[in-house]
Order: C-alpha cells, then structure tokens, then sequence
C-alpha cells in the first residue's frame, strides 16, 4: 500500500436539484444529535452541576454554538463537492491523512462510552450491584450496534431510524421528568446560569472546565461524521456518489475516491441556495436547536435531584445516583425512566461512534492509499 501524494481533480458536473421539501429529507442533523447527547449531555454536566450549581451553564451553550458554525462549512464541502471533508483536508496538506486517522483511534480507542452503555442497560435490568460481569453488558450492548449496522442492506437508513427514535425516547422523557420534579425556582436559577457569560466557579479546575465545554455536543472528530450523512441522504453532490450498503447484504457500487465541481453558471449558484439552505436548518433546528434542549434538560435534572442533596457522584455512578434519588421523589417509575433515558442515551452514542469512526478510518485510507 502507497500513500498518494496527489489527489486526482474534482470533476466538472452540474449540482443536482433539490426537488424534496426539508421535512422529507430530515436525517443527518438528528444523527448528530443522538451522537451529541453522549457523554457531556448525561455525565459530564450534570456532574458539574450537581457539584457547583447552574452557573457555568453558560459554557454549555457556548460550546454548541462554535460547533454548529463547523458543521455549516462541513456541509458546504460536501454538498459541492460530493467529497467527505477529510478528503477536502488531505487537498489542503496530504499530512491531514495521517493525522485524522490518528486522531481518531486515540480519541475514541478506549471504549469508556461502551461500557457506560453496558452498565446503565445492568442497572435498569438487573440493578448496579448485581454480579454478572460488566464486561458481559458492554459486549452485548456492541452486539446490538453490530445487529443494527450489519442487519439492513442500507446502512445509513438503520442508523437513522435507530437514533431519530432513541432521540425521541430521550427527549421526550427527559421533558417528562423535568415538569415532574423542577420547580420555578430551578428554572430561575438555569436561566441565569445560561446568561453568565465568562463565569468560572473558582473550585473547578481549568481542565475540567475546558473538557466540559468542548464536549457541550459532538466534540473530539465526531462533527465530521455529519460529512457521512449527507452523502448518504444524497444532500446535494452527495447524490451522485453510491449509498453505502452492507457488503453482507448487497453487493455495492464502486465509490469514486474523489468528487465533483459545479460550473459556476446562474442554474448552479440557484440549485446550491437551496441545498445550502437546507444544510442551515437542519444543523439550527437538530444540532443547535436539539442539542441545546436536551443538554438543558440534563443540566436540569441535575440542578433539580442531586445538586439540593449535595450529592456529586463519580462520572461511572452519576446515572444510577441520581436514578435511586428519582425514585424516591416518583416512584420506581421515575428511577426506571431515566435508567432506560441513559441506556438509550449511551447506545445512541455507542453506534454513531462505532459507525462514524469506522466510516472516517476506512473513507481516509480508500481515498488516499493506493495498492
């Protein structure tokens, strides 16, 4: 295997029409959603919440807000070109290659999201305590992300079935549980969290606070999978490159390992507001719009359950903890509810993490290895 120093150049082609209103094609914003309400949403906020209150709620939505600015310019390049935006990097400086596969493997190697995943599906089941093997949960929790990408033909279409109803479960509960143990009080007090900008509690350690907020939604390489989704939902040039299928189900057609330009002509600038504009409401309404809802939501929970009792539990517990305290404001139904709201939540993160970065090792070798 040779590392190509030139990628080939971008074929002329029209940019195909949009001919479907947005709700048809709605999608890859709420893929990234179900990505995005990982970790940071359920256990890294609601953690620093419950120990230092809502006053850096502020640096949650700040973080969403940086983030929907680079999905806007991921989905320009794509739409236009019909390329993922690695491919874009590596014309840019072909060391992009090695560095993204890097970035890549150690930002999602060790599989601590799995096993959060394993042991919140243990708790609802079984209870925490139980002693069956936690390894066990986390394998089957990858076994259930295996079923769902190598079960259809379409892999894009089983992705975005599976997480557009586990971000609905999610949200839904998560507003559920908010009417049922918020108080007027509580809202006040997120409110003015969320408008004091530049505030860090003093106690919290900078690097902490940094992680916190880079992770207020996608974070680490996760918003470029959005790059995946769009191909797949045929979003612009994406539409003139093949849809993934699963090579244990259906036979795909070659993929081209570069993409398109369109002539710059009256009917192309057209065709590309509008494909530009659909790009701009799905990422304001799913990932900034959505995410902000639900990260609140999180936050929340927190500042209502275990931020009054002063109890701040470790990032592997935070579920469970404030689960058992649920329960004694509502009830088994309260601490099952949002036992299933954190399985759901972590498996939606566990398959578009598995997917995406499979999807982003596999894309930048094709792309730009040869032999």
């Amino acid at each position: 295997m040779s590392f190509q120093n030139e990628l080939d150049p971008l074929k002329e082609a029209d940019l195909p029409e949009r001919t479907q209103p947005f709700w048809k094609m709605v999608g890859p914003g709420a893929i990234l959603v179900g990505l995005s309400i990982g970790a940071g949403e359920i256990i890294i906020w609601p953690r620093i919440v419950a120990e230092y209150g809502a006053t850096m709620v502020w640096a949650a939505g700040v973080g969403i807000f940086l983030q929907l600015w680079i999905n806007f310019e991921i989905g320009r390049w794509t739409l236009s070109t019909g390329e993922t935006i690695y491919t874009g990097y590596c014309r840019a400086w072909k060391g992009c290659a090695l560095l993204f596969i890097l970035f890549n493997i150690l930002g999602w190697l060790a599989p601590g999201w799995g096993r959060a995943s394993g042991l919140a599906l243990k708790a609802l089941l079984l209870g925490p305590d139980h002693p069956s093997s936690d390894t066990f949960w986390t394998v089957l929790t990858f076994a259930g992300v295996a079923f769902l990408l190598f079960g259809p033909k379409l892999v894009y279409q089983s992705v975005e079935r599976a997480v557009e109803l586990m971000v609905a479960i999610i949200t839904l509960s998560l507003i559920l549980l908010a009417f049922k143990v918020g108080t007027v009080d509580h809202w006040k007090e997120l409110g003015s969290g969320a408008l004091n900008f530049g505030y860090k509690d003093p106690g919290i350690p900078i690097k902490e606070f940094f992680i916190a907020l880079v992770f207020a939604g996608a974070g680490g390489t996760a918003n470029l999978f959005y790059t995946f989704y769009l191909r797949d939902k045929q979003i612009g040039m994406g539409a003139r490159i093949p849809t993934l299928k699963n090579p244990l189900r259906a036979r795909s057609e070659k993929i081209p390992s570069t993409g398109f330009v369109f002539p710059d002509d009256a009917a192309n600038r057209e065709r590309f507001k509008g494909w530009w504009t659909y790009v701009r409401i799905d990422q304001s309404i799913f990932f900034w719009g959505l995410s902000s809802l639900t990260i609140l939501l999180f936050i929340f929970a927190s500042l209502s359950v275990l931020h009054p009792k002063g109890i701040v539990p470790e990032a592997g517990t935070l579920i469970w903890d404030m689960a058992v305290v649920l329960g004694e404001v509502w009830g088994p139904l309260g601490r099952n509810l949002f036992l299933l709201v954190g399985v759901v939540t972590l498996f939606s993160t566990q398959l578009t993490l598995v997917d995406g970065v499979s999807r982003s090792i596999s894309d930048i070798i094709y792309t730009n290895f040869k032999g």
